[in-house]
């Protein structure tokens, strides 16, 4: 592997930002040489024909409010910043579409396009801080996942330098546009493995005109889970739906189970929607009413929860299952059981309409977490889902593969990661089976 200092940067990339790294910048205690805050896409582009010319490896970094995904790096020379690249490229209102730099905080985004009364349905954890490419290079999503989709759904075009510093294009920046292959979703959800994210083009949507919340409060898991099947039966729409459980921390409150709908749209529409809701609650067993400062308090605090828990003493683990939603509640309840024989502490919070489980685990020590942890995981496999472990130490990861086995699929990943980059510089070994 070729070697290049700091000083070197000078001369073989003049005009582009260079600094010494430090511990912020690390990655599961692994520490670069260097940092490197590019301010165009050229510069991105540059900066990857050098790491590839002289093999060095490559983490790209929006805001580094996700790095903590993914396994440790089995090397690292540079973390790439893009933060430099933070300009709305073209945005029409009037077409609902805007083209944006990679490197733009979300938060500023919707500033933006607040402006138009409009907005990205996208709420990951800390807006303020989460870039564009961040976002879609971790595929993050929120609560309003069930009622818009993940930013695969609204993302119409992408610009990625790959890992020999090749700029390349995919899709385009109107809705319609269908033609060659839809190599968005490769990039989106990829970790930077395969190329930098430094453009993109979304459908953007106007903003609801109300927000509201119902809540029901259940004395058992069963009372909640047949509130959840009738408000799915009925007609209404939420566009969150979120069950809550377990210990969570001091913003959410830890007796018995509460189930969060949340709507959005016409104000009288909403109210009404929010009022028959509480009665469905109640037919199921519940104590309901609406939640009138939520979207103020409950549903941020909430959206940046998977980055903002801590464990209250001993060692804390964030582990997402997926799996079909009819097949949750039998995954919660054995793994609650199992958790309980343990010792392990556990909080949920599940997306009961799309099947996802997000676990707050707390034990003694990383060896019995570890083992939690992989009885969840097959009882997950078992169920015809997954579970991999969203946020953990470097210790944890050191004796649990965050990611889990694949199956025949993982030889087609690796096929592409050895297409598009075959020297192995962009996050090696941070994504699934080593990628």
């Amino acid at each position: 592997m070729g070697q290049v200092s700091i000083k070197d940067f000078e001369t073989l990339l003049p005009g582009v930002e260079v600094r010494p790294a430090g511990p912020e910048v690390a990655v599961d205690g692994h520490q670069p040489m260097a940092v490197v805050l590019p301010a165009s896409r050229e510069e991105v582009s540059a900066l990857l024909r050098l790491a590839w010319d002289r093999e060095l490896a490559v983490s790209p970094r929006g805001g580094g409010v996700y790095a903590h995904l993914g396994n440790p790096p089995r090397r690292l020379d540079l973390v790439v910043v893009t933060t430099g690249l933070n300009r709305v490229v073209e945005y029409e209102p009037a077409d609902l579409t805007a083209v944006l730099e990679a490197g733009l905080t979300l938060a500023r985004v919707q500033e933006i396009l607040g402006q138009n009364n409009q907005f990205l349905p996208l709420d990951p954890p800390r807006p303020d801080l989460a870039t564009i490419g961040g976002i879609l290079a971790t595929n993050q999503s929120g609560p309003l996942r069930l009622g818009y989709g993940t930013a695969r759904d609204i993302v119409i075009g992408t610009k990625t330098v790959l890992a020999d510093g090749t700029l390349i294009k995919s899709g385009g920046k109107v809705v319609k546009n269908v033609a060659g292959y839809d190599l968005n979703k490769l990039f989106i959800g990829s970790l930077g493995t395969v190329g930098v994210i430094v453009e993109v083009a979304f459908k953007v949507y106007p903003k609801p005109q109300a927000w509201g919340t119902a809540v029901g409060h259940f004395g058992s898991p069963e009372a909640a889970w047949d509130a959840v099947w009738r408000l799915r039966a009925s007609v209404f729409e939420p566009v969150s739906l979120e069950l809550l459980g377990g210990t969570l921390g001091p913003a959410f409150p830890a007796d018995g189970w509460r189930l969060y709908a949340r709507y959005a749209g016409y104000g009288p529409a909403v109210e009404r929607q929010v009022r028959e809701t509480c009665g469905i609650f109640e037919a199921a067993g519940g104590e309901a009413g609406g939640l009138s400062d939520a979207e103020e308090t409950f549903w941020p605090a909430l959206r940046d929860l998977p980055v903002s828990w801590q464990a209250g003493s001993g060692v804390g683990v964030v582990v997402r299952a997926g799996m079909l939603p009819t097949h949750v509640p039998e995954f919660l309840a054995a793994a609650v059981a199992d958790f309980r024989g343990r010792g392990v502490g556990w909080g949920w919070v599940v997306r009961a309409g799309v099947g996802l489980a997000y676990g707050y685990l707390e034990g003694p020590g990383n060896q019995t977490l570890a083992a939690a942890v992989d009885a969840a995981r097959e009882l997950a496999r078992r169920l015809g889902g997954y579970l991999v472990v969203e946020r953990a130490g470097p210790e944890f990861k050191a004796a649990v593969d965050v990611w889990g086995p694949l199956g025949p699929e993982l030889e087609l990943m690796r096929r592409l990661k050895a297409e598009f980059d075959p020297k192995g510089i962009l996050n090696p070994g941070r994504f699934v089976g080593g990628i």
